[in-house]
C-alpha cells in the first residue's frame, strides 16, 4: 500500500508546480516569466528605434548637402550656357538681372528652395521616402553633370531616361526643361521649341514654366516666326509683370523692333 501512495504523492507535487497558464505536457519545462527579460527586450527595441532615427537624420543631412551642391552646379551651368549663347548670337534666359524677379530663382530660373518641395519636412522623414528621394536626386544629378560638361547628346538621353523612370518625380519639370535647353544651345530651335512647349503644357505650375515660355518666344523668333514670337513675349509681359522673364521678354521685343513700344 505504501508503494502505491508514493507515486501518487509525486504526481500531486508535479501538478502543483505547473504555472497559472494551464496544464503542460508531461516532461515539459515550466515557462519562465522573468520581468528582467521583458525589460531587456524593451531596451533592445528602443535601441533599434534610435538607430533608425539616426539613419533618417543622416539621410536628411545628405539631401540638404546635395541641394547646396546643386545650387552651385546650376549657377556654374547657367554661366556656361549664357556664354555659349552669346557666342552663338542668341540671348540667354538670364539676360536680365535676377534681382528683378518676384520669386528667387537659380540658374535658368530653376527654383531650388531650401528646403523646398524636395527637402525633408519639419518632422521625421520616413526612411523609405528619404531613400527614394535620394535615389531620384542621384539619377537627376548624373544627367545634370553631363549637361554641365557640355555633353549634350548624352545629357538629353540621360534626362529622357530619368523621365521614363520618374515621370511624376520631384525633378521631372526641370529634367524636361534641360532637355529643351540642350537643343536650344545647339541651335536646334525646331526641337527646342517642341521641348520647351512641353514644359509649359505638362508642368504649368512649375517654377520652370515661365522660363520655358520665354524660350518658346525666343525659339519662334530664331526660326523666323516673328509674329508668333512677339505674341508669346507680349503675353509674358501681361502674365508675369515686373518679373525677370518679363524684363527679358521686353528687352528682346525692343531688339526685334527698336521703334515699337511695349506695355505691361
Amino acid at each position: 500500500m505504501r508503494r502505491l501512495l508514493l507515486p501518487a504523492g509525486l504526481l500531486l507535487a508535479g501538478c502543483a508546480s505547473v504555472p497559472d497558464g494551464g496544464p503542460t505536457a508531461v516532461g515539459a519545462q515550466p515557462v519562465a516569466r522573468d520581468p528582467a527579460s521583458l525589460v531587456l527586450q524593451l531596451q533592445e527595441l528602443q535601441d533599434e528605434l534610435k538607430a533608425l532615427r539616426n539613419q533618417i537624420e543622416i539621410q536628411g543631412n545628405q539631401l540638404q548637402n546635395q541641394e547646396r551642391r546643386q545650387r552651385e552646379l546650376y549657377d556654374d551651368l547657367d554661366f556656361r550656357l549664357r556664354a555659349r549663347e552669346r557666342d552663338a548670337g542668341t540671348p540667354g534666359p538670364m539676360a536680365a538681372s535676377p534681382a528683378a524677379d518676384t520669386a528667387p530663382t537659380t540658374a535658368g530660373g530653376m527654383a531650388v528652395p531650401a528646403p523646398g518641395p524636395t527637402a525633408p519636412a519639419a518632422g521625421p522623414v520616413p526612411a523609405g521616402r528619404a531613400t527614394a528621394e535620394f535615389s531620384e536626386r542621384q539619377a537627376y544629378e548624373k544627367a545634370f553633370d553631363l549637361l554641365k560638361q557640355s555633353r549634350y547628346e548624352e545629357a538629353i538621353a540621360a534626362f529622357r531616361a530619368f523621365l521614363a523612370t520618374h515621370p511624376s518625380g520631384l525633378f521631372a519639370a526641370s529634367a524636361q526643361y534641360w532637355i529643351a535647353e540642350a537643343y536650344y544651345v545647339n541651335r536646334d530651335f525646331t526641337t527646342a521649341l517642341v521641348e520647351f512647349q512641353r514644359v509649359v503644357n505638362e508642368y504649368p505650375n512649375s517654377p520652370k514654366a515661365p522660363d520655358a515660355l520665354l524660350k518658346v518666344g525666343y525659339s519662334h523668333l530664331e526660326l523666323g516666326q516673328a509674329d508668333a514670337g512677339r505674341q508669346v513675349l507680349t503675353g509674358i509681359l501681361q502674365r508675369y509683370p515686373g518679373t525677370r522673364v518679363a524684363i527679358s521678354a521686353e528687352a528682346r521685343l525692343k531688339k526685334e523692333n527698336p521703334t515699337a513700344t511695349t506695355g505691361q
